[in-house]
């Protein structure tokens, strides 16, 4: 019987779990590679991640379910939460009170 391993409950062979480990690894050096600059988080998207690592964004969605787990398995830590689509979401939430 030919090795492999059990994900998500369904047999998968040995080279099909290496293949996915290889995509992961390439995906999450790319990342690594595009958000090393500070302030880059909201400025990169899949879409510039999958390129960079010569993949479409059908990779990153089956292995993540969203850009900030990628980043959380790429940086090794919670993704930033303060930037400009933040500050412009707060500043709308703050005019709407006053209103």
């Amino acid at each position: 019987m030919p090795k492999g391993v059990y994900e998500r409950g369904e047999y998968v062979s040995s080279v099909r779990a290496r293949r996915k480990a290889a995509t992961r690894a390439k995906l999450v050096a790319a990342a690594q590679k595009l958000w090393a600059a500070p302030g880059t988080y909201e400025q990169v998207g899949t879409r510039d991640i999958a390129a960079e690592a010569g993949m479409t964004t059908g990779a990153i969605t089956q292995n993540w379910r969203s850009k900030a787990d990628l980043w959380r398995e790429a940086m090794g830590y919670e993704p930033p939460v303060d930037g400009p689509a933040v500050r412009a979401a707060l500043q709308s939430a703050t005019l709407r009170r006053a209103a």
